[in-house]
């Protein structure tokens, strides 16, 4: 059975950066429902995430959150990404009671059409979409994140969800 730590074929700053990752999502979670939406301290709501991009990234994020008591929709524009996706989960057991829903077709049309369904957005796009990606969570009021790694789009990012 395949692992996360199977899936990024071992390379160990992977791990390290998925670990950071998770860490960052639980973080940035916690922070946008305990200060932007307090009608969700008062009881637990299980979060609905989506995770854009079913890659070598967003697979083992969405493993990993899995664990967790998260509601996930993984999405990818490659039929054949969201297919290993499915056959990755069909196989490994997790303790979670949490939904996992897969789609395919494009991020920022299907984020524009659903974006009330989510509390989160993950992306493990290229950097190149993220900016798309960001307004249009930003604008909605969700809580975004992403990989970052490129500055002009962390730059860009940070400037919109400042104003």
């Amino acid at each position: 059975m395949d692992t996360a730590r199977d899936i990024l074929k071992g390379k160990k700053w992977k791990i390290e950066y998925l670990t950071t990752t998770k860490t960052l999502i639980y973080f940035i979670y916690k922070l946008h429902f305990t200060l932007i939406t307090p009608k969700r301290m008062f009881g637990f709501i299980m979060a609905n995430i989506l995770i854009l991009g079913a890659g070598g990234i967003g697979l083992p994020i969405a493993s990993a959150l899995k664990h967790e008591e998260y509601n996930l929709i993984l999405s990818d524009c490659s039929q054949d990404a969201i297919d290993k996706a499915k056959d990755y989960f069909a196989r490994t057991k997790f303790d979670s009671e949490c939904s996992l829903d897969f789609h395919v077709g494009g991020a920022a049309d299907y984020l524009d059409k659903n974006k009330l369904d989510f509390d989160m957005v993950v992306s493990a796009l290229p950097y190149y979409m993220n900016k798309e990606i960001a307004f249009a969570c930003v604008s909605a009021g969700i809580a975004y994140v992403d990989l970052g790694g490129h500055v002009e789009t962390t730059n860009y990012i940070r400037k919109i969800a400042e104003e």
